[in-house]
């Protein structure tokens, strides 16, 4: 028997997977969100990363293609609709000025 509405079989809450779980799970779409999650989990300096705010900052470091945030964006969005209590995407400030993105 499987979940229905975030709800087990017994009545507890299904337990939301971390983005990072979420992203794996994506593995095979064929769309850009599939092809973020084939790129998440073949890179070994993304194992500590759970959450999409730490791999928005791990791109940013590294230098990514301007599809791979369009992708980041994109899976923010639907982890969000499917887990509406996630938290927001990273909202701060740069050194070169103002730096704002959310899904």
């Amino acid at each position: 028997m499987g979940s229905t509405d975030g709800i087990l079989p017994h009545g507890e809450p299904a337990k939301k997977p971390s983005f990072a779980t979420w992203l794996r799970r994506q593995r095979g779409r064929d769309d850009w969100v599939g092809d973020l999650a084939e790129d998440f989990c073949s890179d070994k300096r993304t194992r500590g990363i759970r959450t999409s705010e730490q791999l928005l900052l791990h791109m940013i470091r590294y230098g990514c293609a301007p599809e791979a945030r369009f992708a980041l964006r994109q899976a923010a969005r639907e982890y969000r609709r499917e887990f509406p209590d996630a938290a927001r995407l990273l909202k701060r400030k740069s050194r070169r000025g103002s730096f704002t993105w959310r899904a």
